[in-house]
């Protein structure tokens, strides 16, 4: 069985990056010689990012998904005027696909391929204001028209399952296939590199919180900042560390970012408030493990990767309590309503005050064995549905 991945995305795409490599871990601890992943990129895509999957796929560079290419031109006009997508389905040919898995585009192959599409989430439906560019209406047609020409659909949690029943049309409703990721922090490398100590490669103090979500409005940051501005009355060496991506891809503009940076400085919280911006990945994880406690107050996700890797490491993190947060149901979890800043204050100012305790607390070993368990639970889910389009179709 041979399984196409079209990469057709940002080069920075991380998220993306991150779970197509746990995808794929997960599957090289489970899966027979019955099954090879060949992986389609942009002929630019930076080296960096091909060695995260030259372990575990074969990967083919095409000139296609280059942007302002003249394969790239030749492909986007073939498909606009005549809905044909007849240079990729030759592309697949050469390479023998027969499943063309997580799909995020139309593709039209003209039911030459299996194809398995992938919709991370439906944050449209939920909060149309952070999307002003956006008809929900046509947003909507154009997942149903993909959901429409799928064998399945991958859904990363129930959450989202059940928005895909509002989406999709009744007669597929049946394609849809919940496929929780489990996140693989590199645990062996991270400890390799741990004696370069971030609290010092960041200037930070030896403790603080950290907060890993990128700065895009549905992540809220500002209920954290706020009650950070509560605790700093009394505990004036109180912290908080973000990282992150500064612009929202959704307005193309860092505008969310520089008020949430306005904030801090107007309520003189800059001693009290780290902004690190998009650091090295092995970095969001040293934060994580040397952090008093992670934290992540989104109002909404499709299935959270900051939990994933909470939970993999055995870190304590304080979470919003959100559905699909409580679906994940992190081990060291402590929920609070994403507005209650008052409750959220509290929380913060319990585990700040035994945060030495907090940082060796980390149930790391446990974490790790329990972690075996649901990368193989992963890659026999996975494995199964892709055994299950061949056989039912």
């Amino acid at each position: 069985m041979k399984v196409a991945i079209w990469f057709d995305a940002p080069h920075d795409y991380y998220g993306g990056i991150n779970y197509f490599k746990n995808l794929l871990y997960a599957l090289s601890k489970i899966k027979k010689a019955e099954v090879e992943v060949i992986m389609f990129f942009s002929s630019d895509m930076v080296e960096e990012n091909l060695e995260l999957f030259r372990p575990y796929a074969k990967l083919v560079k095409t000139k296609i998904l280059t942007k302002f290419s003249l394969l790239w031109f030749l492909h986007q006009f073939l498909f606009r005027i005549f809905g044909s997508d007849a240079l990729i389905s030759m592309l697949f040919r050469s390479n023998s696909i027969d499943v063309v898995s997580h799909s995020w585009s139309k593709l039209n192959l003209n039911n030459h391929y299996k194809i398995i599409s992938w919709i991370p989430d439906f944050q449209y439906l939920h909060l149309p204001e952070l999307f002003p560019n956006l008809n929900k209406t046509k947003e909507s047609k154009r997942w149903n028209k993909i959901i429409s020409n799928s064998n399945f659909v991958i859904l990363s949690s129930k959450d989202s399952f059940n928005d895909f029943i509002s989406v999709a049309d009744k007669k597929d409703h049946h394609k849809g296939k919940i496929l929780n990721f489990v996140s693989q922090p590199n645990l062996d490398k991270s400890n390799r590199i741990a004696n370069i100590d971030v609290s010092i490669k960041y200037n930070l103090g030896k403790y603080f919180f950290y907060l890993p979500n990128q700065f895009w409005a549905h992540k809220n940051h500002l209920s954290v900042f706020k009650a950070i501005k509560t605790l700093k009355k009394n505990k004036k060496d109180i912290m908080l560390v973000c990282s992150g991506e500064l612009k929202d891809h959704r307005l193309n503009d860092s505008s969310h970012a520089k008020e949430l940076i306005n904030y801090i400085s107007y309520n003189k919280l800059n001693e009290n408030i780290r902004i690190l911006g998009k650091i090295d990945y092995i970095d969001v994880l040293n934060l994580m493990k040397s952090s008093v406690a992670v934290i992540n107050p989104s109002l909404f996700e499709g299935w959270s990767s900051t939990v994933e890797e909470s939970k993999s490491i055995g870190k304590t993190i304080v979470l919003s309590n959100i559905g699909v947060h409580k679906e994940q149901d992190p081990p060291n979890g402590i929920f609070f309503k994403p507005n209650d800043i008052e409750h959220l204050s509290n929380i913060l100012e319990s585990l700040w005050n035994k945060k030495g305790e907090m940082i060796k607390k980390d149930n790391e070993l446990i974490a790790k064995n329990c972690l075996k368990d649901r990368t193989i639970n992963y890659g026999s889910n996975y494995l199964a549905l892709l055994r299950s389009v061949l056989d039912e179709y």
